[in-house]
């Protein structure tokens, strides 16, 4: 079994502060963050024999969670870029059955749209 630390924290150490800010400013960042470390604690219990899953309810599980690591990096880069210019950060990402577009502005307001 796969015992690697994949907290956020151990997976993106240079923007442990970035993530910090987002996570109590920014309510769609706060739902992907709190979602990647739901999927992940039920791996963990998997991995450690505490859980009763099948194979492949934990392959999906952890594709869920890579999915959603993906998407925090990506948005953590185009806050990078956005940074860099004023143009505000359009993102759109799966949200159950449908997409959400979420734009970023530099001032800190973020806009979710459906």
């Amino acid at each position: 079994m796969d015992f690697l630390n994949h907290d956020l924290a151990y997976e993106f150490p240079e923007h442990l502060e970035k993530m910090h800010i987002l996570k109590s400013t920014n309510i769609f960042f706060a739902k992907v963050y709190d979602t990647y470390g739901e999927n992940n604690r039920a791996i963990k219990k998997f991995e450690m024999g505490d859980a009763v899953n099948s194979a492949e309810a934990l392959e999906l599980l952890q594709k869920q969670r890579l999915k959603t690591k993906y998407d925090i990096y990506q948005y953590l880069l185009k806050l990078d870029d956005q940074r860099r210019s004023a143009e505000p950060i359009v993102i759109k990402l799966p949200y159950g059955s449908r997409t959400l577009r979420v734009t970023s502005f530099a001032d800190g307001r973020v806009l979710c749209r459906s």
